[in-house]
């Protein structure tokens, strides 16, 4: 999964990263967990978690080190987990392109509820 990140703070204030970085499954001994593999920082540099004893000491290491620490305990980036595996078990589940619904937002009081009788009666008791 794509998570797309903004100013997250390296060194001291103004020092900030951009970009996007790839989530993966912890595995399945781990369900809803996450890691970083990989960060493409805005202006174009990719670091891979795989590869990150190549770099040694390097600007890249470190910014790569700190947002996947910053993404990885964010509720945003959680939340936003939480959703591409829920969407991806309805597709396991339904078998091809769905579409979710937040059933939050369906409902809709029934506008008689709160009445004793139907038209024409006593509504005040």
């Amino acid at each position: 999964m794509q998570y797309q990140f903004e100013e997250i703070q390296l060194l001291g204030p103004g020092v900030m990263a951009s970009g996007t970085a790839t989530l993966m499954p912890v595995g399945e001994d781990y369900p809803g967990e996450f890691y970083v593999s990989e960060i493409t920082f805005d202006g174009g540099v990719n670091v891979k978690r795989a590869t990150l004893p190549r770099y040694h000491d390097t600007l890249a290491k470190l910014a790569f080190q700190v947002c996947a620490h910053h993404i990885e305990s964010s509720k945003d980036a959680e939340m936003s987990w939480i959703e591409y595996e829920q969407e991806e078990l309805c597709n396991v589940w339904l078998g091809g392109s769905v579409r979710v619904y937040d059933v939050r937002h369906l409902w809709v009081p029934y506008a008689g509820a709160a009445r004793s009788t139907g038209e024409g009666g006593d509504a005040g008791g």
